[in-house]
């Protein structure tokens, strides 16, 4: 029954839905964006069935890189739309 009600439901959530908004969290200034990015992760493994971390770690990662990137530069709308697309293809590849 389960494994109906996954199959139903799975398809209607796109792959990598959560990073764009990780992306957006990013943008805020507030200390506990990386607790989020995790649980978010961890939610993410939880429903696709990925090993359970996994995307925790890619998620804290790509608030490393842009973390990194505002600290060289102000983070405008264009390089988080790059961050996205380039973070997507990557996540995908895995």
């Amino acid at each position: 029954m389960k494994e109906k009600i996954l199959k139903i439901v799975i398809p209607f959530i796109p792959g990598n839905f959560i990073l764009p908004v990780v992306v957006i969290w990013s943008l805020r200034e507030d200390k506990n964006v990386l607790i989020w990015a995790f649980f978010a992760g961890i939610v993410t493994d939880l429903i696709s069935g990925r090993t359970l971390g996994f995307s925790s770690l890619f998620y804290m990662l790509v608030m490393v890189v842009i973390n990194l990137i505002k600290s060289w530069q102000k983070f405008n709308i264009v390089l988080a739309i790059l961050t996205i697309l380039v973070f997507d293809f990557i996540y995908a590849r895995f």
